[in-house]
């Protein structure tokens, strides 16, 4: 489709099963026209199963609500990975309730005491 610097100067289709998407950084322009267009958006792959693209904030409130039918559990990455893999790689992000509750009540507060003491830190104005 695309590459990622013309996504960054605005392009609104970026090819997101291309990992040169992202090497200059995040193609908003292509997930602001999603969000309008196709909040919910299936991506075929030349070599892969595909993905799903969810790229409004309700909708993602929604899904991780529902952990029944739309696990994290076994992998929340682009790339095809045996089970091996998966669990290999595994990060707090790919657990579901009850394993997901747990950790996060164990260990949230430690986590956002720190990230805002270095809040104060970060360069935000690229944001604005």
């Amino acid at each position: 489709m695309t590459d990622s610097s013309e996504s960054i100067s605005g392009d609104q289709y970026a090819d997101l099963t291309s990992y040169d998407a992202f090497t200059k950084g995040v193609p908003h322009a292509t997930f602001a026209r999603l969000r309008r267009e196709n909040p919910v958006a299936w991506f075929e792959e030349t070599e892969g199963k595909g993905f799903w693209s969810i790229t409004r904030h309700k909708d993602i409130i929604t899904l991780n609500r529902d952990n029944q039918r739309f696990s994290s559990a076994h992998g929340i990455r682009i790339e095809e990975q045996t089970p091996e893999e998966v669990e290999a790689r595994r990060t707090f992000q790919e657990t579901d309730p009850p394993e997901h509750t747990v950790i996060r009540n164990k260990y949230g507060n430690l986590l956002l005491k720190y990230l805002m003491r270095h809040y104060k830190a970060l360069n935000l104005t690229q944001y604005k």
